[in-house]
């Protein structure tokens, strides 16, 4: 693909994720950036009566399927069975906490609703061997960053800190860059090329073709690196709102002054949580030999990172939700 054709490629056309569905139920603000790295904060959007944790988990379960599902396996079954056949593949087992599925599903949201970068390979029905899955990326996306176009290479954590999440991400980052694409990460990007072909009409053949010989296995050589990090984390910070529960999880209609009010206090809450400070010092620990590396933060603050991760894996993996 030439400078000319990849300037003129809208991956945003590629993604499947709107970002005004997503809006809808969650709340954004934007952290400080630096040269290097942005920060969106993300967090389930509030109503008058508690989270709209209901309507979140029925947002993320009409995604569910084109993450898990490449388009060409969804065109060869029925509609009724896509979820289905996402939730055996996904979750082959009861135990929610393994396999990170949720945190790296929610990574695939916002990088598709907000980064406008396209999923590059569904690799949780492409790929075996689940129990490599951590040699990969969390995530592997196409897209732009500031204007250039990148490889985004993502990271998805949940912890009970902030402070642990970002430790965690950036030492998978660090290694990255330390030992450069391994095996499993090769195979994604070979999945990526097909993945494209079979997601769009609007690049031309000779353009998938050369999109094809991009996506190679030696891609991040020729790509800007942009490490997109889903950073789930449990703070006190949400204590003063509801937590969802039985009580609270039917809404009324929304009042905005309420609503208002309600975000605004959410605001100078999540204003306190030190998104900054742990980031500067882990980022100046890549080293001079790193420099160019750029990120995107996405926080996302939940009251109970296990408690969340049960109710949005029951939501989604339920049979009677299928």
């Amino acid at each position: 693909m030439t400078a000319t054709q990849s300037e003129r490629t809208n991956w945003g056309e590629l993604t499947e994720v709107e970002e005004e569905t997503i809006e809808e139920v969650v709340f954004s603000m934007d952290g400080d950036s630096t040269d290097r790295v942005d920060v969106e904060i993300k967090c389930i959007k509030p109503g008058p009566n508690g989270w709209k944790f209901h309507q979140f988990v029925e947002t993320l379960h009409d995604y569910f399927h084109t993450y898990v599902l490449p388009p060409s396996v969804r065109a060869d079954t029925p509609e009724f069975r896509w979820h289905r056949k996402a939730r055996k593949k996904a979750a082959p087992n009861e135990n929610f906490e393994s396999g990170g599925v949720v945190s790296e599903f929610l990574l695939y949201l916002f990088t598709e609703a907000y980064l406008d970068a396209p999923l590059a390979a569904h690799r949780l029905y492409e790929l075996d061997s689940r129990n490599q899955e951590k040699k990969g990326s969390d995530g592997l996306f196409v897209g732009r960053h500031r204007g250039e176009e990148c490889l985004y290479v993502g990271e998805a954590k949940f912890y009970d800190s902030i402070a642990s999440a970002i430790e965690d991400a950036f030492d998978s980052i660090s290694e990255f860059h330390t030992r450069g694409v391994n095996d499993r990460m090769e195979r994604e990007l070979e999945l990526a090329s097909t993945d494209f072909a079979e997601k769009t009409d609007s690049l031309s053949t000779d353009e998938v073709e050369a999109l094809a010989n991009r996506l190679s296995p030696r891609a991040h050589e020729d790509y800007k690196i942009v490490h997109p990090l889903f950073l789930g984390h449990e703070t006190a910070r949400l204590d003063w709102y509801p937590n969802p529960g039985p009580d609270v999880l039917e809404f009324g209609d929304d009042s905005p002054p309420r609503e208002q009010q309600i975000e605004d206090e959410l605001k100078e809450n999540l204003r306190e949580i030190p998104y900054l400070k742990r980031r500067e010092e882990k980022a100046s620990e890549l080293g001079p030999a790193r420099g160019t590396v750029e990120m995107v933060f996405f926080p996302f603050p939940v009251h109970d990172t296990t408690e969340f991760k049960r109710l949005l894996y029951e939501g989604l993996f339920n049979p009677e939700n299928a």
